[in-house]
């Protein structure tokens, strides 16, 4: 069962609930690979039940493809990308934070080495 939230507080509790399903989703991915996943074992991990899953999300590829947009280091590009910039300062900040990134996401490389070729349309 669901706490009960204030409308003010739902937004939030939605972000955090959908978070905590892609947090359970990606260990289980890294652990078991895409295809020995299954969304009860994402639910049993996150802590909630199956059913709860599908309100944020309509299948195990569906999440897959949230993480791989989400999570990688694209998103965090754009933010990098300052106009009036000078080029080398804009690359040396692009290096330095895709270190940080590959230093703190080696689950999410390694669920990507294995699977993400199935998403290609991720890639885009």
């Amino acid at each position: 069962m669901s706490p009960i939230v204030s409308n003010d507080q739902r937004e939030q509790y939605l972000h955090d609930r959908r978070g905590q399903i892609i947090e359970a989703a990606m260990q289980v991915f890294v652990n078991k690979g895409f295809s020995g996943a299954n969304v009860s074992e994402i639910a049993n991990l996150a802590g909630i039940a199956k059913g709860t899953i599908y309100l944020y999300f309509d299948s195990k590829e569906q999440i897959f493809s949230a993480i791989l947009n989400e999570r990688s280091f694209v998103p965090r590009l754009a933010d990098l990308l300052i106009e009036d910039q000078p080029i080398e300062l804009t690359l040396r900040n692009i290096a330095a934070t895709f270190l940080r990134f590959l230093d703190e996401s080696l689950p999410l490389i390694k669920m990507v080495m294995a699977d993400g070729i199935r998403f290609p349309m991720c890639a885009e």
